[in-house]
C-alpha cells in the first residue's frame, strides 16, 4: 500500500480484498490493511504539504470541488476529511494531497481519515475472505458496517459540536 501510495492507480477496495485473500486470519489481515492505509495517508498528507500552495492553487483552478472543499476546511477539518474520505466523492490518494497542501491539521486528517477507511477495509476484507457474491447472506455483511458507519458519523458530529461551542 506505500508503493500504492505513489502510484494513484488501484483502488482501496482492491488492496483490502486481497489482504483479505492472502492472510488466513481475518483480525490479522484487517490490521495489516489498517496499519498500511495509514502509512500511505502519511506519505501522500505530507507530499501535497511539501507541494504546498502551488499545487493546490493548480487544482482549485482546474477543478471546482477542489475549491469547494478548500472552502469547507477552514469550518471543521475533522468533519470534512471524515465526510469526504466516507463519501468517496474522490480518490482517497488525491484527496490526502489535496488535505495536505491546503495545510489541514495532521492529526485531525490523520484520524478523520482512518475512521473514514475503516468501515470499507472491514467489508472488502471480510468479504474477500468469507464470502462470495452468489450467497445472499453475506451480503449481511453491509449491515454491521452500515450501523458502524452511521454511529460514527453522529459521535463524530456531537464531538465537533461540543468543540465548536466551547
Amino acid at each position: 500500500t506505500v508503493i500504492k501510495s505513489f502510484t494513484l492507480v488501484f483502488p482501496l477496495a482492491v488492496i483490502f480484498a486481497v489482504s483479505g485473500l492472502l492472510f488466513e486470519n481475518i483480525c490479522f489481515a484487517i490490521a495489516v490493511n489498517v496499519i498500511a492505509i495509514a502509512l500511505s495517508f502519511v506519505f501522500q498528507y505530507y507530499f501535497g504539504k511539501f507541494a504546498g500552495k502551488d499545487l493546490l492553487d493548480t487544482l482549485k483552478a482546474r477543478f471546482p470541488k477542489v475549491k469547494m472543499i478548500d472552502d469547507f476546511a477552514g469550518k471543521n477539518e475533522f468533519m470534512v476529511v471524515y465526510v469526504i474520505k466516507a463519501s468517496g466523492i474522490g480518490p482517497s490518494d488525491l484527496l490526502s494531497i489535496i488535505f495536505g497542501a491546503m495545510n489541514v491539521n495532521f492529526r485531525k486528517f490523520f484520524w478523520a481519515s482512518n475512521l473514514a477507511m475503516l468501515p470499507f477495509n472491514i467489508f472488502f476484507t471480510l468479504l474477500a475472505h468469507n464470502g462470495d457474491l452468489t450467497n445472499p447472506d453475506n451480503l449481511l455483511y453491509l449491515i454491521p458496517i452500515a450501523v458502524f458507519s452511521v454511529t460514527m458519523s453522529l459521535v463524530v458530529k456531537k464531538m465537533t459540536n461540543k468543540k465548536e461551542t466551547k
